[in-house]
């Protein structure tokens, strides 16, 4: 298992979605010399994975002690553009209701809310609907379908197990 973006985040190389990016890996995982790392950096197969993560790195300077990096790298460019666009939307959607400002500013409260294996201080309802702000558009139209959607995400908060942390 590697560190991902965050200690929420583990990932394997079982995860890897392009069969050529997870040939890599394993073969990189195999080296146990400076001189295999570099050679496997600079061929072919190498430079197209590198290229493909926007390596930024020096392949023919890398060290059996550098590729634990390169294999999260190839890890994580994997993960996240295989989510990009599904992220964007989100982001994109939750930003008229002020729960990406909210997110933004508030990390370690909407962890709780976001990460499946959160361990610590948990929202209630009331708090968490404190920590954003809701602005609402001009236009009736528009605005009535925030509202719906406003609605039903607080709807579907209610529906989560959210318990406040014993001090």
């Amino acid at each position: 298992m590697f560190m991902g973006l965050s200690p929420e985040l583990e990932l394997s190389v079982d995860e890897l979605t392009a069969p050529e990016r997870k040939d890599f890996v394993e073969k990189l995982l195999q080296c146990t010399r400076d001189k295999d790392v570099q050679e496997l950096l600079c061929s072919d197969q190498g430079l197209d994975v590198l290229e493909n993560i926007c390596f930024r790195g020096v392949p023919s300077e890398s060290t059996v002690q550098s590729k634990d990096k390169i294999v999260r790298a190839v890890l994580i460019g994997d993960v996240v553009q295989g989510r990009l666009p599904m992220v964007s939307q989100l982001m994109e959607g939750l930003t008229p209701c002020g729960i990406l400002a909210a997110i933004q500013t508030n990390p370690e409260e909407m962890r709780a809310l976001f990460c499946i294996n959160h361990t610590g201080e948990k929202l209630d309802e009331d708090r968490f609907m404190n920590l954003f702000k809701v602005n609402f558009s001009q236009e009736q139209q528009k605005k009535a379908k925030e509202m719906n959607t406003y609605n039903s995400f607080v709807t579907m908060l209610a529906w989560l197990p959210m318990k406040v942390h014993e001090p």
